[in-house]
């Protein structure tokens, strides 16, 4: 980790990709330097220590001397592809986006790495903490039947685990679990619920509602997540020639040319 003062006494520490460095200094062995601090495992100099400048103007900390105020004092003030750095806009990146694949944005440069899945190739996922991509899967899609693939929160993140993420996978009279990936006893499109019921997905419970439109009192109520509800959702919910608009059946003000 590098770092250096900022402006108006502010220091900033930049993660360097460079081959690690014994440190410096510590807390039980404090810089002997005059004027400076241990940050970082670093001895930092502070040129600006004393130095007292006007209000219009501020200490360079590469400098130790009083400068004009800077043009900018966050990343934003700045145009594309330059960041604010001791209060002038220089060349580097604000984000991944400012990156060409496969690169992504450290610290205010483009260095190699992954910023998600499109930057990696086929059998390959981009793994967050390092922004590399390392092999494993990037959908459910990639692995074999009766596996999903981890995502994040998962021990195994971007890896095939034994589970199931469809309906298929699983047997008539069970659905899939989506928070354990798992085969439970219950209702699903395959094995659906009795009349006056409607099938809770994430549970495979029956739950009493309705299981479509056609349940409901037909244009005057929908089906809306397994309740009849006032009104409309589709212009199928409607009586011909009425169409759904803003959630009410009613004429279409589009003249017709028959």
């Amino acid at each position: 980790m590098l770092c250096s003062w900022q402006p108006r006494g502010t220091i900033r520490c930049r993660f360097s990709l460079l081959p690690s460095v014994p440190p410096e200094c510590t807390e039980t062995e404090p810089c002997t330097t005059t004027n400076a601090q241990c940050i970082g495992g670093q001895c930092v100099v502070d040129l600006c220590a004393g130095v007292i400048c006007a209000d219009d103007r501020y200490c360079d900390p590469g400098l130790g001397q009083c400068v004009p105020i800077a043009a900018c004092t966050a990343n934003y003030e700045c145009p594309s592809n330059t960041v604010c750095e001791y209060g002038q806009c220089v060349p580097g990146c604000q984000g991944n986006w400012e990156c060409d694949a496969p690169t992504v944005c450290v610290a205010g440069d483009c260095v190699p790495g992954c910023a998600t899945f499109l930057d990696c190739e086929d059998g390959t996922y981009c793994q967050d903490t390092t922004g590399q991509c390392l092999p494993g899967c990037q959908y459910d899609l990639d692995c074999g039947d009766g596996s999903y693939c981890a995502s994040e929160g998962y021990p195994a993140i971007g890896q095939c685990q034994p589970g199931c993420w469809t309906l298929s996978d699983c047997q008539t009279g069970e659905f899939c679990d989506p928070a354990t990936h798992q085969c439970l006893p219950g209702c699903s499109i395959l094995s659906p619920c009795p009349t006056g019921n409607y099938c809770q997905s994430d549970t495979g419970v029956c739950i009493p509602g309705c299981q479509s439109t056609l349940d409901c009192s037909f244009g005057t109520t929908y089906c809306d997540a397994g309740q009849c509800v006032p009104g409309c959702g589709t212009d199928q919910d409607c009586p011909y020639p009425l169409i759904c608009d803003l959630g009410q059946c009613g004429p279409d003000g589009v003249q017709q040319p028959w």
